[in-house]
């Protein structure tokens, strides 16, 4: 089963991609430097 998260930015429910796709754009920046499991905590609640 996919895992789903809550985006509090704007109060979304959205599949991993979404989470994905951020962390892809933000790793590309020089002073971008957590990983995607500190990220996605910070960002993103786990919907279970």
């Amino acid at each position: 089963m996919e895992r789903k998260f809550y985006d509090p930015e704007y109060d979304r429910i959205v599949d991993e991609s979404v989470p994905k796709k951020q962390y892809a754009w933000f790793s590309a920046q020089s002073w971008f430097h957590q990983s995607y499991d500190d990220f996605l905590a910070e960002n993103f609640t786990v919907i279970e």
